[in-house]
């Protein structure tokens, strides 16, 4: 299924605008006491203190337990500027605001989001939506096509939309998340805390605050959020920013099992995929970032769900991803390829224990 890399449409333009200023934050806050404000909630446990200026314009005050302290200003919800404590705090806040204006947009524009990734296979293999429960080898396998040849689009959300009669999978700016045992395992957890003193965060120590500026930190799976630049760079993963939705595949984790596939009709398709679609986002309540912020509906969401699967092909691909992530996944992951898939698991097993015999 070839078919040259997909290249939305050109975006209305957003300016955004940054700057480092303890004094002009500190009147920001001034100007927010004594005055009726609202409250907005961004990602899950941050929260803004909003109020109206002249016009259409608003400005956001987050609150003062946040790692990085800052001001989001708007004079009409579409050019931004970011008034940050310290310089060094502008770059997590900048990047997750353009990410959150990316989103919003996609959703704008009827998108639903799935805690999945998306990623374009080699050759011409055709874009392809990987949906999920944690620990089914989304980010995993999406950045595995990534290194093979082929091209991630996202691997921790990813969204699929209709866009000028073109079904596609779109990606965030910043979305890859992994834990210390991912990071281990594709070999850069020692990167990664060497980066730490730049990056202002030790994503692995146990305790402390969490500084991506995304809530408090868990004990349970401390993570760690890499832009797609990071990824490359200390993965060679390639990125695309969006691509045609060829297939969709339903990972489905099965320690020690043999990979299968399985075609779903389109009443399984929209009931296996149904579960890791985000409506609502369970992280990001509401659509923030606009004159009348609002949750989405998960009924519209799922008609839209219904609308955008059918005529594509869905598959569930039952593995084992600790076993089957590996050089195999492009084939694994092809809509060519046929119900029965060849499992190498097991001979290379036996190989292994021929050469220590």
């Amino acid at each position: 299924m070839a078919h040259p890399s997909f290249v939305p449409a050109v975006l209305p333009v957003t300016d955004l605008y940054a700057v480092a200023d303890p004094a002009l934050l500190g009147i920001i806050r001034s100007a927010a006491v004594g005055r009726p404000v609202s409250r907005r909630e961004s990602f899950r446990g941050v929260w803004y203190a909003c109020w109206k200026t002249g016009g259409d314009g608003a400005v956001m005050l987050v609150d003062d337990g946040h790692a990085y302290q800052h001001a989001l200003l708007t004079r009409d919800f579409r050019s931004w500027a970011v008034v940050g404590d310290r310089r060094e705090d502008l770059g997590p806040v900048v990047s997750r605001t353009v990410r959150e204006l990316v989103r919003e947009d996609l959703l704008r524009r009827g998108a639903v989001t799935f805690h999945g990734a998306a990623a374009e296979l080699a050759g011409g293999g055709g874009g392809v939506l990987l949906a999920g429960a944690s620990g089914a080898g989304k980010t995993s396998a999406a950045i595995r096509v990534g290194r093979g040849g082929g091209r991630a689009v996202g691997t921790d959300r990813s969204f699929l939309l209709e866009w000028g009669g073109t079904r596609i999978l779109v990606g965030l700016p910043e979305s890859t998340r992994l834990s210390v045992g991912s990071a281990e395992a594709m070999g850069i957890a020692r990167a990664l805390r060497e980066r730490s003193p730049i990056r202002g965060l030790n994503p692995f120590a146990q305790g402390g605050t969490d500084r991506s500026g995304e809530g408090p930190r868990t004990a349970k799976e401390p993570k760690v959020s890499l832009s797609n630049a990071e990824v490359h760079e200390l993965l060679g993963c390639g990125f695309v920013a969006a691509t045609p939705a060829d297939s969709l595949v339903v990972l489905e984790s099965m320690p020690h099992a043999s990979p299968r596939l399985d075609d779903l009709d389109p009443a399984e398709a929209v009931a296996a995929l149904r579960p890791h679609l985000l409506a609502p986002d369970p992280d990001y309540r509401s659509r923030w970032l606009t004159a009348e912020p609002g949750s989405e509906a998960p009924e519209a969401a799922t008609a839209r769900l219904s609308a955008l699967v059918d005529g594509r092909p869905v598959r569930r691909l039952v593995w084992d991803p600790a076993l089957h992530c590996d050089d195999r996944v492009a084939q694994l992951l092809s809509p060519d390829t046929g119900r029965t898939v060849p499992d190498t698991t097991a001979r290379a097993t036996r190989a292994e224990r021929n050469v220590r015999r």
